[in-house]
């Protein structure tokens, strides 16, 4: 069982780069704050699903599941925040984006 929890962490790790590497490519805040988010709430998910694997026991995989569950509620939140204080704040992004989904104004 260990073999399949070093895979879960190296998927957890390759994850993790990919948010390193959105970070650096991307152009502006708002498009680096959504590859940091996405990239490592997953990675947190196969880092928890590692650690059950690795502990076999049911105790901290609980734990391990509701670290997760917790991380995944608080970026969310704390992500969605910082984008609406920036979008207040008047940082302008980059390219056209249609906020609205019918018809709405471009900015």
């Amino acid at each position: 069982m260990d073999i399949y929890a070093y895979i879960s962490f190296g998927f957890a790790f390759l994850f993790l780069i990919g948010a390193v590497v959105g970070v650096f490519r991307f152009k502006d805040g708002y498009q680096k704050m959504q590859a940091v988010t996405i990239a490592t709430s997953m990675s947190m998910f196969w880092f928890a699903l590692g650690v059950a694997l690795y502990s076999m026991d049911i105790t901290t995989a609980v734990k391990a599941l509701l670290v997760y569950l917790f991380m995944l509620i608080t970026s969310a939140v704390s992500s969605n925040m910082v984008v609406r204080a920036s979008l207040e704040a008047g940082i302008k992004v980059e390219g056209k984006i249609n906020l609205f989904t019918e018809g709405g104004d471009e900015q």
